[in-house]
């Protein structure tokens, strides 16, 4: 099969360049592009819930891309409690980056409560929607006993 290069329309329209990407990463493009759409929808009804919408997908874009990054660009350190004990604090750093980020939007800005809270839950649920239309996690390489 011949791979074709992410900017190729080609690739685009096939949608290759949403099956090459990582799942982790996957998963984060997703959310981006759904924060923009809903953004761009709420903005059509008054900036304010624009801004409302734009913020909650910050507020769950920023923490689960810093996530993705930690683990994907994580070395391998051996022993599996050293794995499980990285992955365990990148994630209370997601966690205190979530709260923050979502204290920071309600302090400094009034946001619209429900362009905020619909935009918070669909990028949220972006997450389990790409996983099902993805699929189980595909191994690559010979199966046992072929």
């Amino acid at each position: 099969m011949q791979k074709w290069p992410l900017y190729n329309a080609r690739a685009l329209r096939t949608g290759y360049l949403l099956t090459t990407l990582n799942p982790v990463l996957r998963i984060v493009v997703a959310q981006g592009v759904v924060t923009l759409v809903m953004a761009a929808g709420w903005t059509v009804s008054t900036l304010a819930e624009g801004a409302s919408s734009l913020a909650a997908g910050v507020v769950v874009v920023v923490p689960n891309a810093y996530f993705a990054w930690r683990v994907l660009t994580a070395k391998a350190r051996g022993a599996a409690n050293d794995e499980a004990r990285a992955l365990l604090g990148n994630a209370v750093v997601k966690l205190a980056l979530s709260v923050a980020l979502l204290v920071g939007v309600f302090v400094t800005l009034d946001p619209a409560p429900v362009a905020f809270f619909a935009t918070f839950i669909a990028v949220h649920a972006t997450h389990v929607i790409v996983g099902a239309i993805s699929g189980p996690p595909r191994r690559v390489g010979k199966r046992r006993g072929a």
